[in-house]
């Protein structure tokens, strides 16, 4: 999987929109679209070796 980009859109259907036509170029099988605040950064540190919270 690889980033291929951002959109800015005032729905979630715009932003389908906006996304196929802008990377429509690339050879994709799979195409998401994440709403910027649902994104969950992974650090660099491995999960098992942190506290369970």
């Amino acid at each position: 999987m690889i980033h291929a980009g951002t959109v800015q859109a005032d729905s979630d259907r715009l932003a389908r929109i906006y996304a196929h036509r802008t990377y429509d170029e690339e050879d994709w099988d799979f195409m998401g679209v994440v709403r910027e605040e649902d994104l969950l950064e992974v650090d660099e540190e491995p999960i098992s070796s942190r506290g369970v919270a």
